[in-house]
């Protein structure tokens, strides 16, 4: 848990797990989540992803530590702030290495922990390669120039017992690019306090959602601009409900593939067909009635909430 220092110096600037989306590089992150962060207009969430990796990291850093004989260091170890590092030159670089290894009581290399399911693993070159995806290159970058340090090694899990390897060497070449991204950003929409270009982002759909919650009675006129928006959507629109007939079938052929068993594997993919946990709901208000409350008390207790705004886009007819 991040102290309330920890947590300003964070929105500070641009920490190293951040840099790949404003690079482009990372599918889970946009620059619409970084800016709503910086910015403080996120909401905290956590997924079972985020969660996992989190609990995880140590037991990679000790496979680490087995596989290769070094002895991994806490970051809050040796710098102060919980190991979060600041650029000497560039105030904006912010990063907080996974681990260090040292030599003769100074750090040598950082060590940055990962975990991938199974069917990710092709995304991972060999190890030893140095063929580690290019969003965690960028992030070892963003910390090597933070620390100073030469090279740093990024440890994955995959599947929970395949464990890899990759040695990252600093390159110069690489942060100046990284640098130019985040600086752009943060002079053209933190420092102005300006939204990113709008995205398909979840973190987009959010903001929208908080910034115009209710809606008035006015009816908006589109502009030329729009009208391509609307010819893309209609477009984009028949394309997935194209696809989703194809998904549709596809997974109909697999499921009578399956039959009785509970899954099917073929070369590097993996179908299931399971039935899930029961899951339980508790209808409340029969229990209030069964414990003597009248409809006027059930009533007295019953708030009503506002739903959100709901999209509903009408293609035009052919």
């Amino acid at each position: 848990m991040l102290t309330n220092e920890q947590q300003n110096i964070r929105r500070s600037g641009i920490g190293a797990s951040e840099i790949g989306a404003l690079a482009g590089l990372s599918r889970w992150a946009s620059p619409m989540d970084v800016w709503l962060r910086k910015t403080g207009r996120d909401t905290p969430r956590e997924t079972t992803a985020m969660r996992r990796g989190t609990q995880l990291e140590p037991v990679v850093l000790s496979i680490y530590a087995d596989e290769t004989g070094e002895t991994v260091t806490a970051p809050g170890a040796l710098w102060p702030n919980g190991g979060t590092l600041r650029h000497p030159e560039h105030p904006i670089v912010l990063a907080t290495p996974d681990g260090v290894v040292c030599r003769d009581g100074a750090p040598a290399w950082l060590v940055e922990a990962k975990t991938a399911r199974a069917h990710m693993g092709r995304e991972w070159g060999p190890s030893e390669t140095g063929a580690a995806p290019d969003v965690y290159v960028a992030q070892v970058t963003w910390q090597m120039a933070c620390a100073g340090l030469p090279r740093a090694d990024i440890a994955v899990l995959i599947g929970g017992d395949e464990f890899r390897r990759y040695p990252v060497a600093y390159d110069a070449e690489l942060f100046a690019m990284l640098l130019e991204c985040a600086e752009q950003f943060w002079r053209d929409h933190v420092e102005t306090d300006t939204p990113p270009a709008i995205d398909g982002s979840d973190a987009c759909a959010q903001y929208l959602a908080t910034k115009h919650a209710r809606e008035s009675k006015a009816i908006a006129k589109a502009d030329a601009e729009l009208e391509n928006v609307a010819r893309l959507l209609a477009s984009a629109t028949l394309d997935a409900k194209a696809a989703e007939r194809i998904i549709g079938e596809c997974q109909n052929r697999m499921k009578a593939a399956i039959g009785d068993c509970e899954a099917i594997t073929g070369e590097g993919w993996r179908a299931t067909w399971k039935t899930p946990s029961a899951s339980k709901t508790t209808d409340w208000k029969a229990v209030a009635a069964s414990l003597g409350a009248t409809s006027e008390i059930v009533a007295k207790h019953t708030t009503e909430k506002p739903g959100s705004r709901r999209f509903l886009f009408t293609a035009p007819k052919d």
